[in-house]
């Protein structure tokens, strides 16, 4: 018979989505008081929460520190959740660059965007 499915992995992903949907609708009182009753413990998904928490108070070089750590992890030993996520990171990063006032560095991070974006469709931007 099958083995059952790991019910943390899913509730991991579950709570994920909902905090990333919180965030991205600007409900960022309502993200951070669940990230603070929850805990998710897929390292990957926990490092982008915490760095979305970082980006909701301004904390921006935190939160870059927290990105290029996901990019750098995910060099070396790729998951397929990260490997999804990089191109939401790229934006964020670009973000966080442009909340520090660093255009260089976002122009770069959307630049890595874009050719995330090219190799996934084959559309060159």
């Amino acid at each position: 018979p099958p083995s059952p499915p790991d019910f943390d992995k899913y509730m991991d992903i579950y709570i994920y989505l909902k905090l990333t949907d919180l965030f991205d609708s600007g409900q960022i009182i309502k993200a951070v008081n669940l990230a603070a009753l929850t805990e998710i413990r897929d390292k990957i998904l926990s490092a982008h929460i915490a760095a979305r928490l970082d980006m909701a108070n301004g904390r921006y070089n935190d939160a870059i520190s927290k990105l290029k750590s996901i990019i750098e992890s995910e060099k070396d030993a790729p998951t397929a959740h990260g490997s999804l996520l990089l191109f939401r990171i790229y934006d964020e990063l670009e973000q966080c660059a442009k909340g520090e006032n660093d255009y260089v560095s976002a122009y770069q991070y959307k630049e890595q965007k874009l050719k995330l974006y090219e190799l996934a469709s084959g559309i060159k931007l």
